[in-house]
C-alpha cells in the first residue's frame, strides 16, 4: 500500500477529534504511506512542528478526488447517518476501510449499506464491535481510542486547590441524567465533608476555547447550570467550572484532582477524557457502559448494576437512581477514607494508560489496514475472544448480557466448561438458582473431579437453604483439590449447622482463602497444651465484631504460671484491658513482645476443645464490666430524657461499608424508618460513619436523636459506644459490631438478618448461643426488609405495652 485516502464528512468538533485526525495523518506518513486527505484541516492551531508536517501533506494533495471513485484504498470516517445517497452505487474496486463512529442501533439504512460494502470496519469500542458482529458483519475489529502520553502523564500537583478533596466530574453535555445523579451524590458527600470540591469538565472537552472567564456561554446555559447546582443545594464556591479549559490546560487540572467520576450511560466512541485522567495517574469511577468496558481493571472503581441496566436516552426510575446515587457516594467516601489504596490505583491507572498511547493504536490500525488491502480476510472471532467478552460484561455487572454470550458459546461448543461455569455464576447472581444448579451439575456429571464446579455447587446449595447437600459437594471439591477457599466454604457451612468439631480444621484456612491479614510470628503455634511458665501471644484478626465475639476465650487459656499477651487492633485494646486486666494488651502494628508460642484469636475455640454451640462460654467470662460508671454517666444525659419510665431504643442500620457483603446485610435507615412510627419509645441513633447522614437526608431529625454524631466526634471509641448501650433499654440493629457490644454487655438486642446471614447466626433459630440477650429476626425472602421490619415493629409495640 503506497497511498491511503482519508475521508471525513464533518469537521472535528473537539480537540480530541482534531488531534486524533492530525496524528493519524502523520502516523500514516511516518509508516511510509502517502496520506491523501479528502477534506482540509486547519493548520493554525497546531504546534510548529506538526503544523509544518501537516501543511506539507495538505499541499502535496491539493488535487480533488471523489472518494467513492478513488483508485487507492480510502479510510472513511462514518457516523450514524453520514453515508452518501450513492453508497450502494460506488463503482470503485478500491478497498474501503471504515472507522465507524456511530451507534449500531441508531444507524441509517445507508450507513448499514456502506458498512456491508467495507473491506474492514474499525470501531472505537469493543461493545460496538460485538454489536456489529452480532448483526452479521464479520470484518470488524475494535481499536479503542489512544492517549497522548507525551501530554498526559503523572506529575506532582502544583497546589491549585490546597486542603481540598477534589473530584473531577467528566460529563457529556447531552447526558443530563448522569450529571444530575452525580450532583446528587456530591451534594451528600460535601454535606459530610466540607473540603470537597467539584471540578466540572465536558467529555470530550470543547474545541480550542480559552479558560473559563473568557468562555462565551449563553445566559440560558449559565442559568441552567446554576439552577441545577441550587436544586441539589451545592453552593457556587464548591464547584469549579472548567468546561472551558483548553486541551493544553487539561493535564495540570487533572493532576490536581483526587478522583475522577464519569457517570455517562452511553459512550459509544470511547471516553478519551477518562483515559487522559488515567494517564495522569487519576483513579477513576466508571459505569461499565459502552467505552468504559474497554477501561475495566484494578485501577478503576466500577459501578455495576443498576447503572448499565438503564437504557441510554431514558431517565432511570427512582429506585435505580437511588442505587446509582448510593454507588457514587460510596465510591467517593472510599476514595477519601483510603488514600493508600487510591495511590495504588493511581499508579495502576498510569500504567494502564501508558499501554494505550496514540502510537500503539496507530501501529495496530495501519497493520490491520495493510492486511485488509492485501486481501487478507479479517480473522473470525474465536470462542476464546467471545468468552473473554462475556467475562468483561460479567465483571461490569451486565449479567443478562454476559449470560447471553455464554449461551451463544454453549450452542456452538456444549463442552466449553468455563463458559458453562460462568453462566452458572451469572444465573446465580440473577436469582436463577435452578438454572445455576443445572449448569454446575452438568459440569460435575461430565467431569466428576472438577473441584471448582463442586465448590460452586456447594455454595449455591447453601444459598438455596440446603446446607447438608452443600457439605457433601464441598467435601467432593476438597477430595479433588484442597484449595483454601473450598476449606473456608466448608467451614462456613459446618459452622452454620453448629457442627463445630468438624468445622474448626477447615476454619484454619480462612486467612489464605479471604486474603486476610495473616499472623506470621516466628514461633511455634500453640495447640492448647498448658503454658507452664511460657508466654503465649494471641494475635487479633478480622473485624471489630469478630474480636469482641472471640475475646471470651482468652480467659480460658490454661495459663498456670504462664503469661498471655494479646496483640490487637487499637480499637479493641481498651476493652481487653477492662475485661481481662491480667492479660497484657499491645498494639499489633508495633513491636511485639517476646513469646514462646502464638495462636490466632479465632483459633482459640478449636484449641480449647469447643466442639458444639452448647459449650460456648458466656460473652463476658469475668466479673469485670467493660466500661466504667463515670463514662456511662457522661453519656446518659444525652440518651435519656426527663421521663425515666420512657424506654430508650437504640437503632443501627449499616455495618462497615467496605465489607464486601454489606449491601445485603444492611437495610439502611429508609427500610427501618417504620419502627419510628411505634408510639412510646425514645429512639436514638447509634449509627456512626457514613450511614449516620441518612438521618438528615430522610428528614428524620425530629424523630431520632443522633448519638452517632457525638460518637464520631469522640473518635468512635469502643468504650464510649459501650457506655451508650448501657443506657439503652433495647437495641435494634443489623449485623454490625453493635450486636457484639450489646451481647457483651448482656443488653437486650434485636438483630435484623438477611435471608442467608453469616455463619454465627446459624439457621432458623430466633436466639443464638453466642449471646443470650439477643433475639434474631430473619428475612423470609432475599432482599425483603419490609416484611422483617414489620415483624420487628409489631414486637416492639408488644414490648412497650408490657412495660406500661
Amino acid at each position: 500500500m503506497k497511498r491511503l485516502g482519508i475521508h471525513w464528512r464533518r469537521p472535528p468538533t473537539t480537540p480530541w477529534a482534531y488531534e486524533a485526525r492530525v496524528d493519524l495523518l502523520l502516523a500514516i506518513e511516518a509508516h511510509g504511506i502517502r496520506p491523501y486527505p479528502f477534506a482540509p484541516l486547519d493548520c493554525q492551531v497546531l504546534d510548529p512542528l506538526r503544523r509544518h508536517r501537516l501543511r506539507a501533506i495538505m499541499t502535496a494533495n491539493a488535487t480533488g478526488y471523489d472518494p467513492d471513485q478513488a483508485t487507492f484504498p480510502v479510510l472513511h470516517l462514518l457516523g450514524d447517518d453520514e453515508a452518501p445517497a450513492s453508497a450502494d452505487d460506488a463503482t470503485t474496486d478500491a478497498p474501503a476501510i471504515v472507522l465507524f463512529e456511530g451507534h449500531p442501533g441508531k444507524s441509517s439504512a445507508a450507513t448499514w449499506r456502506r458498512l456491508a460494502h467495507a473491506r474492514l470496519i474499525v470501531t472505537a469500542t469493543s461493545w460496538t464491535a460485538w454489536a456489529l458482529r452480532d448483526a452479521g458483519l464479520n470484518n470488524v475489529i475494535a481499536l479503542p481510542p489512544g492517549v497522548d502520553t507525551g501530554r498526559f502523564h503523572p506529575a506532582p500537583r502544583v497546589g491549585l486547590f490546597p486542603d481540598r478533596f477534589v473530584v473531577l466530574a467528566g460529563t457529556s453535555p447531552d447526558e443530563h441524567d448522569g450529571l444530575d445523579i452525580l450532583l446528587a451524590a456530591f451534594a451528600r458527600f460535601r454535606h459530610r465533608h466540607s473540603q470537597a470540591l467539584l471540578v466540572r469538565l465536558d467529555t470530550p472537552p470543547p474545541y480550542d476555547t480559552p479558560i473559563a472567564p473568557a468562555r462565551s456561554r449563553t445566559t440560558d446555559d449559565s442559568d441552567a447550570a446554576s439552577a441545577q447546582l441550587a436544586r441539589h443545594g451545592i453552593p457556587p464556591d464548591a464547584v469549579i467550572d472548567a468546561r472551558d479549559a483548553t486541551l493544553d490546560q487539561l493535564p495540570a487540572l487533572l493532576r490536581e484532582c483526587h478522583l475522577a467520576v464519569f457517570p455517562a450511560r452511553r459512550n459509544d466512541d470511547g471516553d478519551p477524557l477518562a483515559l487522559a485522567a488515567m494517564a495522569c495517574g487519576l483513579p477513576c469511577v466508571l459505569t461499565g457502559t459502552g467505552g468504559h468496558l474497554d477501561l475495566i481493571g484494578e485501577h478503576a472503581h466500577l459501578m455495576k448494576a443498576p447503572w448499565p441496566a438503564v437504557l441510554a436516552g431514558s431517565m432511570p426510575p427512582a429506585s435505580a437512581r437511588a442505587g446509582m446515587e448510593d454507588a457514587l457516594l460510596n465510591a467517593l467516601e472510599h476514595a477519601l477514607e483510603h488514600p493508600e489504596e487510591a495511590e495504588r490505583q493511581s499508579q495502576a491507572a498510569a500504567g494502564f494508560a501508558a499501554e494505550r498511547s496514540h502510537a500503539r493504536r496507530h501501529d495496530r490500525l495501519l497493520a490491520a489496514i495493510e492486511r485488509a488491502t492485501d486481501g487478507e480476510p479479517t480473522p473470525p472471532t474465536t470462542l476464546s475472544e467471545r468468552y473473554a467478552w462475556g467475562l468483561t460484561l460479567h465483571k461490569a455487572g451486565r449479567l443478562a448480557e454476559a449470560e447471553a454470550i455464554y449461551d451463544g458459546i454453549l450452542r456452538h461448543a456444549p463442552g466449553h466448561i468455563a463458559a458453562r461455569g460462568d453462566r452458572g455464576n451469572a444465573r446465580r447472581d440473577q436469582g436463577d438458582l435452578a438454572g445455576a444448579e443445572a449448569d454446575f451439575r452438568h459440569i460435575v456429571n461430565a467431569l466428576p473431579s472438577h473441584a471448582r464446579a463442586w465448590r460452586s455447587l456447594g455454595t449455591l446449595l447453601r444459598l438455596a437453604g440446603r446446607p447438608e447437600d452443600a457439605v457433601d459437594c464441598l467435601r467432593r471439591a476438597l477430595a479433588s483439590e484442597p484449595a483454601p477457599l473450598t476449606h473456608w466454604e466448608l467451614a462456613f457451612t459446618l459452622l452454620l449447622l453448629g457442627r463445630y468439631a468438624a468445622a474448626w480444621p477447615h476454619f484454619e484456612h480462612r486467612h489464605a482463602a479471604l486474603g486476610l491479614r495473616a499472623p506470621h510470628p516466628s514461633k511455634p503455634r500453640w495447640n492448647g497444651e498448658p503454658l507452664g511458665t511460657r508466654t503465649l501471644l494471641v494475635v487479633d484478626e478480622q473485624g471489630l465484631g469478630d474480636t469482641l465475639q472471640f475475646l471470651r476465650f482468652l480467659a480460658d487459656v490454661p495459663r498456670q504460671n504462664g503469661r498471655v499477651v494479646f496483640a490487637g487492633k487499637p480499637a479493641t485494646l481498651p476493652v481487653v484491658r477492662h475485661l481481662l486486666p491480667d492479660i497484657d494488651a499491645v498494639d499489633w502494628s508495633g513491636p511485639l513482645p517476646h513469646s514462646d508460642a502464638w495462636v490466632a484469636l479465632m483459633s482459640l475455640p478449636a484449641r480449647l476443645g469447643i466442639t458444639s454451640p452448647g459449650q460456648l462460654p458466656p460473652p463476658n467470662p469475668t466479673d469485670h464490666r467493660p466500661v466504667d460508671a463515670t463514662r456511662v454517666a457522661r453519656w446518659r444525659s444525652r440518651i435519656r430524657d426527663d421521663d425515666v419510665r420512657r424506654p430508650v431504643v437504640g437503632l443501627c442500620w449499616r455495618g462497615n461499608p467496605d465489607f464486601a457483603n454489606d449491601a445485603s446485610r444492611s437495610p439502611g435507615l429508609a427500610a427501618m424508618a417504620p419502627l419510628l412510627d411505634v408510639e412510646g419509645p425514645r429512639f436514638v441513633a447509634l449509627q456512626t460513619g457514613r450511614g449516620r447522614h441518612e438521618i438528615g437526608e430522610l428528614a428524620l431529625d425530629g424523630q431520632l436523636v443522633d448519638i452517632g454524631g457525638p460518637l464520631d466526634t469522640a473518635g468512635r471509641h469502643v468504650l464510649d459506644t459501650l457506655a451508650v448501650l448501657e443506657s439503652c433499654d433495647l437495641v435494634i440493629t443489623s449485623c454490625t459490631s453493635v450486636v457484639h457490644m450489646a451481647g457483651l454487655l448482656n443488653r437486650p438486642c434485636w438483630v435484623v438478618l438477611s435471608h442467608r446471614p453469616d455463619w454465627r447466626w446459624m439457621t432458623e433459630r430466633t436466639d443464638t448461643p453466642w449471646y443470650p440477650s439477643l433475639r434474631l429476626f430473619r428475612q423470609s425472602a432475599a432482599g425483603d426488609w419490609a416484611e422483617v421490619v414489620a415483624r420487628v415493629a409489631n414486637a416492639l409495640r408488644e414490648h412497650c405495652q408490657q412495660r406500661v
